[in-house]
């Protein structure tokens, strides 16, 4: 394996363990700003990417990354938005994205939202290398789809 494609897969993979770290961590950092990077290790930095209680969503969960063909790193996370939990719930799509490494992150987007208690959640993203084209799976549930127990 070339020394480029050694180094692309140890920053996914280090990327992929920080996303899932800091999507997972639910307090709000009240106070602090969120957009600020710690270093950490040398080379190593982290950034709180989806904090909970912040931008009108209760918890965040389930994290997917992935780096495309020119380098541009996509996240997108399950934003609960009223309250913790599984579906029944509402459940969004959120996103954002790095144009230098993770170093910085646009500004989070809803990228799918359902009415009511509908479910948009568990991401997953592959991108198709010769077109460019990002496909999103996505489960999603409806409250009682077929009545209740």
């Amino acid at each position: 394996m070339g020394k480029k494609k050694k180094l692309f897969f140890t920053i996914l993979i280090l990327a992929l363990s920080l996303s899932f770290f800091q999507c997972y961590s639910q307090e709000s950092k009240k106070g602090k700003d969120s957009k600020k990077i710690s270093q950490n290790a040398g080379h190593f930095f982290y950034h709180d990417l989806f904090i909970g209680g912040q931008d009108n969503v209760n918890q965040y969960r389930i994290p997917s990354i992935i780096s495309t063909n020119k380098g541009t790193l996509v996240a997108v996370c399950d934003a609960r938005v009223n309250k913790p939990g599984d579906a029944p719930n509402n459940i969004d799509l959120v996103m954002k994205r790095s144009f230098d490494n993770g170093k910085t992150w646009t500004e989070q987007k809803t990228i799918v939202d359902f009415p009511g208690n509908e479910a948009a959640c568990d991401p997953s993203m592959i991108e198709d290398k010769k077109s460019g084209t990002i496909w999103l799976a996505y489960d999603y549930a409806i409250p009682e789809p077929q009545g209740s127990f």
